[in-house]
């Protein structure tokens, strides 16, 4: 797994929330059953894929709480969805390539290692801890399936 420095612009997005704990292994539990519901919401309102979709998944810590917004790009207000801005700026973009459950040891290899490795710095104090970004290269539980993950740095 290569690291990517990459300039992102802020990119605003609304979506759905929930708490999540300092388990990966009950954050898996918790985060699938909500992209469940997220999904189910998004049909719902008839805001189906086309072909060129985009989902992220947000990971924040305010006030002593983590918690995981799967989200879409904003491009109107929807009702029971938050809005949030993924605030632009340099990352460490990083490809997961596997299962949707062995992502936990991609993020666990990024942290303990390759992030250290690279002498990069990242802000702990920051809310934004990482974000996903999905798309059409992603299939829940297919060993080809994609996943990027960027990790905020500090300059």
């Amino acid at each position: 797994m290569d690291i990517e420095i990459v300039t992102q612009p802020d990119i605003d997005v609304c979506g759905l929330q929930t708490e999540i704990t300092r388990s990966q292994q009950e954050n898996y539990r918790i985060i699938r059953t909500h992209w469940r519901n997220f999904n189910t919401h998004l049909r719902a309102r008839d805001l189906k894929r086309t072909k060129n979709w985009e989902k992220f998944g947000i990971i924040t810590h305010i006030n002593d709480k983590y918690s995981y917004l799967s989200a879409i790009k904003k491009t109107a207000e929807i009702p029971g969805f938050k809005s949030y801005t993924i605030a632009g700026g340099e990352f460490a973009k990083f490809c997961h390539q596997g299962n949707l459950e062995s992502i936990r040891f991609t993020i666990l290899d990024i942290y303990k290692n390759k992030i250290p490795r690279a002498n990069y710095k990242i802000d702990l104090d920051r809310a934004l801890i990482h974000f996903e970004h999905y798309d059409h290269r992603f299939h829940w539980d297919r060993k080809d399936s994609i996943i990027e993950i960027y990790v905020p740095l500090i300059f």
